[in-house]
């Protein structure tokens, strides 16, 4: 794989953020020789009926006027 300076390299560690985070795990799914760690921070998935059921637990305490501790 060839960088944007025209460099190139083996493998590596793929970080992604947000966006980033969804092409950084696309990339170590489809070529994973080039991929030797990944993080992924502040990624969200496509809205299936589990994400879904976590957002409504995350905010029904709020609704329900229940303050958490920090």
């Amino acid at each position: 794989m060839r960088t944007a300076s025209g460099g190139s390299f083996a493998n590596g560690n793929v970080v992604g953020t947000s966006l980033g985070a969804r092409v950084a795990a696309e990339l170590a799914l489809a070529r994973p020789d080039l991929v030797s760690g990944l993080v992924i921070m502040a990624a969200r998935g496509h809205s299936d009926a589990m994400s879904m059921a976590l957002t409504r637990a995350e905010q029904e305490p709020d609704d329900l006027g229940i303050e958490l501790p920090a």
